[in-house]
C-alpha cells in the first residue's frame, strides 16, 4: 500500500512546485525590469503596440528600450548594457548567443500613385525596369540573389544610395524609386505615403533573432515581452514557438 501511494506523493510534490515557480514569476512580474535593444524602425512600428500591452498588464515593470542600428544590437548584448536584443544575423562576441524568432515577409516598397501600388502582390520579374533606392539593410543575400536573376546588378548606375530605411521610404514616397522593406515597417506608410506590396516569385524574408548573453537566463519581463511579440500578426512569417 505505501509503495502505491509513492507515485501519488511525487506527483503532488511535483504540482506544488509548479505552483510555487508560477506564484514566483507572476510575482516577478509585479516588478523588475526590461531592457532590450531593437533596431531603430523596429522600435517605432513593432514595438509601441506591445509593450503598451505589458505597461497595462504589468505596470509596475520598468522598460528600457535602446533603438540602434542592427550592428550595436549584439554589442549592446555583450556589454550588458540590455538582457535581450531583436535583430537579424550579425557577427558577434562569442559572449552572447542567438535564437530564431521569426522571419519577416520582404516587400515592395513605392508610391501609392505607382502602378504597383493597388496590386495584391508583384512578382520581382515585373520590376526589371524600376530605379532602385538602396539602403544597407537591403544587400541581403536573398534580395541580390533575386535581382540577380533579372540582370539587375548589385548597384544599378541610376540606383540612389541612403543610409537609412526612413529615408528610403521617404524618397519612394515622393516618386524617387522603389526599395524594400520588412512588412512590420507598414506602419509608416500613411506617413510617408508609400504602399507594400508583398513579393513573390520569389518570396524573400529577414530572419530575426533573440540575442542573449550565453548561458543567461531571461528574466519573467523578458520572456512575457517574446511571448506577446511571438503573437504579432505583423511579423506573419515563421515564429518559434515560446516557452
Amino acid at each position: 500500500m505505501g509503495l502505491q501511494l509513492v507515485p501519488i506523493a511525487q506527483r503532488m510534490m511535483d504540482e506544488l512546485d509548479l505552483i510555487a515557480l508560477r506564484a514566483s514569476e507572476i510575482q516577478q512580474l509585479q516588478s523588475g525590469s526590461l531592457r532590450m535593444a531593437v533596431p531603430e524602425v523596429m522600435a517605432c512600428t513593432l514595438m509601441p503596440p506591445i509593450l503598451t500591452i505589458l505597461n497595462d498588464t504589468h505596470p509596475a515593470i520598468a522598460i528600457k528600450l535602446l533603438d540602434t542600428p542592427l550592428t550595436n544590437i549584439p554589442v549592446e548584448v555583450a556589454r550588458g548594457a540590455v538582457e535581450l536584443g531583436i535583430g537579424p544575423e550579425r557577427s558577434s562576441d562569442p559572449s552572447v548567443e542567438r535564437t530564431f524568432l521569426c522571419s519577416v515577409p520582404i516587400c515592395l516598397v513605392c508610391a501609392t500613385s505607382h502602378r504597383a501600388a493597388r496590386r495584391n502582390s508583384i512578382k520581382w520579374s515585373e520590376l526589371r525596369d524600376e530605379k532602385w533606392i538602396y539602403y544597407p539593410s537591403t544587400f541581403s543575400k536573398q534580395i541580390q540573389a533575386a535581382l540577380g536573376q533579372l540582370d539587375i546588378p548589385r548597384l544599378p548606375d541610376d540606383a540612389t544610395i541612403v543610409e537609412r530605411l526612413t529615408t528610403a521610404l521617404a524618397l519612394a514616397g515622393q516618386g524617387g524609386g522603389v526599395t524594400t522593406a520588412p512588412k512590420y515597417a507598414d506602419a509608416l506608410h500613411k506617413d510617408f505615403q508609400v504602399r507594400f506590396v508583398p513579393l513573390v516569385e520569389p518570396q524573400i524574408s529577414s530572419v530575426l533573432y533573440v540575442y542573449k548573453r550565453h548561458g543567461h537566463t531571461l528574466s519573467p519581463p523578458a520572456l512575457k515581452f517574446l511571448e506577446l511579440l511571438s503573437n504579432e500578426s505583423r511579423l506573419a512569417g515563421d515564429i518559434a514557438p515560446r516557452p
